[in-house]
């Protein structure tokens, strides 16, 4: 699966107990996981059918602010 080149917050959720992650770059992009990688790799389809749907839409890919991980 490919990782995409973006800055992504995770978070515990206690009420929840899972992690939440979301893309710096997409704010309307996020998914969960029982673990921080498996968060972090549920929300690599969301990203693929975002830009997917940009691209399709004619508008601007974001640009990435790299792979980090913000906790």
């Amino acid at each position: 699966m490919k990782i995409y080149n973006y800055t992504y917050q995770l978070h515990w959720c206690e009420k929840e107990n899972m992690y939440i992650v979301h893309v710096v770059e997409l704010p309307n992009i996020c998914n969960d996981g029982k673990t921080a990688d498996e968060a972090i790799l549920n929300v690599q389809e969301d990203i693929k059918l975002a830009l997917e749907l940009l691209k399709e839409m004619g508008k601007e890919i974001p640009k990435t602010l790299g792979n980090t991980i913000v906790v």
